[in-house]
């Protein structure tokens, strides 16, 4: 009965303790949001961060969380609604605001980036921003220039782009003009031109052998061997195929730079100001 009596009595000063502290309020509740976005845990992480906004529509620090949480579970399109709701005109004034959204817009294939940092106040996000649009547009001129700025406007954060930066100026362009008519008198040659070697050497082989066997059929029955018909027509539509294929894979060549470069930018822009 001793040992009951007890029981009760420290179970009571407990949840009274538990009742005095709400664990609830904003304090814990950002304390939680914290924990789940240190943790990775970017989706229940925003739930909390709304939370802590709901029971404090001022706070900051939720602000700046709740976005990042967006931006790092690529749900930029919710990210972008959520930040023009919390943020307001702050989006265009406020540094951190400024980047995050920019960094919402970049996620969503960035259409709307340029006319976004033309009114942003902070001159070297602006710089920054149509930066990386240049970037998102194969711009390579216009990315240097904005590049050459923001270094005389901020170097600590626009140093990290330098290596990307100076890869623009070692892109090599390949002419689907060039590519197509190569291979029509060599054919293949234009897919070797755009460094497809494998399938340079196919079509030339394919085509080779086609001609040959076409050319064994009228050598024999001329123009009434359906060997020469068939393999003509089988010539013919490899030779057409090559050219079309050849100037398609100078384009495929250009695009798979410019997309490794802008994926690089993206990554760095990403982790700029980063918490």
């Amino acid at each position: 009965m001793k040992h009951l009596f007890i029981f009760l009595l420290l179970f009571n000063a407990e949840f009274s303790r538990a009742q005095n502290q709400n664990l609830y309020d904003e304090k814990h509740s950002m304390d939680f949001a914290r924990h789940l976005y240190q943790s990775a845990q970017y989706e229940s992480a925003i739930n909390e961060f709304e939370r802590v906004l709901f029971l404090n529509e001022h706070n900051d620090t939720a602000k700046h969380y709740l976005i990042s949480s967006y931006i790092r579970s690529a749900q930029f399109t919710m990210g972008i609604t959520a930040s023009e709701r919390w943020f307001k005109e702050a989006i265009y004034t406020n540094k951190t605001a400024s980047l995050l959204h920019s960094k919402l817009l970049i996620g969503q294939q960035g259409d709307r980036l340029q006319e976004f940092a033309l009114r942003v106040v902070n001159d070297t996000l602006k710089s920054l921003m149509q930066m990386q649009y240049a970037f998102m547009q194969a711009q390579w001129t216009n990315v240097q220039v904005f590049h050459a700025q923001g270094i005389s406007l901020c170097a600590g954060l626009f140093e990290p782009f330098t290596n990307v930066v100076n890869q623009t100026n070692q892109v090599k362009k390949r002419s689907g003009f060039v590519a197509g008519t190569m291979s029509a008198i060599v054919p293949g040659s234009g897919k070797v031109y755009t460094g497809n070697w494998k399938d340079g050497v196919i079509s030339l082989i394919m085509i080779s052998a086609t001609t040959f066997q076409a050319y064994r059929g009228y050598n024999r029955n001329g123009f009434e061997s359906p060997k020469f018909w068939i393999f003509g027509g089988l010539t013919m539509g490899f030779y057409t195929g090559n050219i079309y294929g050849s100037a398609k894979a100078a384009q495929k060549f250009n695009r798979k730079q410019q997309d490794a470069l802008i994926k690089k930018s993206k990554q760095i822009y990403f982790s700029v100001g980063d918490n």
